[in-house]
């Protein structure tokens, strides 16, 4: 999986909350393990209403998955968080728990 295909898969972790955002369907569901596609962009494109995923998707899908649905299903997103939060732990004042309490089940 390339770094590509880790963005992508954090939209198939969290499909539920892309509904309706740049025509992913009504009905599209998140792949159960969303880092196994090699071609995690085609996935996406899977659950589009018959059209391809176009570059102008990504602000429209960025602005709107379920972060805490991402960091459940994503090894690499986990990654990612965890990096973050290392990094706001070197500030002089913590914005708070870092991720969120309710990222975590």
């Amino acid at each position: 999986m390339d770094c590509a295909d880790s963005y992508e898969a954090w939209f198939l972790a969290s499909m539920e909350s892309l509904r309706e955002a740049a025509g992913i369907r009504e009905d599209a569901s998140s792949h159960p393990d969303p880092e196994v596609p090699r071609h995690a962009k085609g996935e996406v494109q899977r659950r589009m209403r018959g059209r391809a995923c176009r570059r102008s998707d990504q602000a429209s899908l960025t602005a709107r998955p379920d972060l805490a649905a991402a960091d459940r299903g994503c090894r690499r997103f986990r990654r990612l968080v965890s990096a973050l939060g290392g990094l706001l732990e070197t500030l002089p004042a913590l914005p708070g728990r870092w991720p969120p309490a309710a990222w975590i089940e």
